[in-house]
């Protein structure tokens, strides 16, 4: 259930499991409005369902060693492992060694956690080793020709 209280230019929305509130400003254009839309619905859909992000580590060694108290450590090819701290209202979890799967009630916090993820290690594009998104198309390029 979505809960609205509109207060003096403020919008305030709560799902139960999140809260956000959205400051009007004194004229509206179109794509504003749009936008306060996408987001009161993105807001009513996960109070109901969860959104869920998968990332794979593609690459020799990448993998996820550890996941626990709110914190990933993970082996991307780095000399040292690298420790990510989770936001509170994300979970996360290995499906498997070189697969992570996210999920969250606010689209906006699990979208930015996951790019901040992928960002530590992005794809390449000549071998596609990396951090990238489940359903993410990589276009290789060509190497040398000799």
């Amino acid at each position: 259930m979505v809960k609205i209280v509109i207060q003096n230019k403020t919008i305030k929305v709560s799902n139960g499991k999140i809260e956000q509130q959205f400051i009007l400003p004194a004229k509206f254009t179109k794509s504003q409005y749009k936008t306060l839309l996408s987001n009161l619905k993105n807001i009513s859909f996960g109070g109901a369902n969860s959104y869920t992000l998968r990332l794979i580590l593609l690459g020799v060694g990448y993998r996820v060693e550890d996941v626990s108290n709110n914190t990933i450590k993970l082996k991307i090819g780095f000399s040292h492992f690298v420790f990510i701290k989770v936001p509170d209202l994300v979970s996360v979890f290995a499906t498997k060694r070189n697969q992570l799967v996210l999920k969250s009630a606010n689209l906006e916090l699990l979208t930015q956690f996951a790019a901040k993820i992928k960002g530590l290690k992005l794809p390449d594009p000549y071998k596609g080793k990396g951090i990238r998104f489940k359903n993410e198309i990589l276009v290789l390029k060509e190497g040398k020709k000799k």
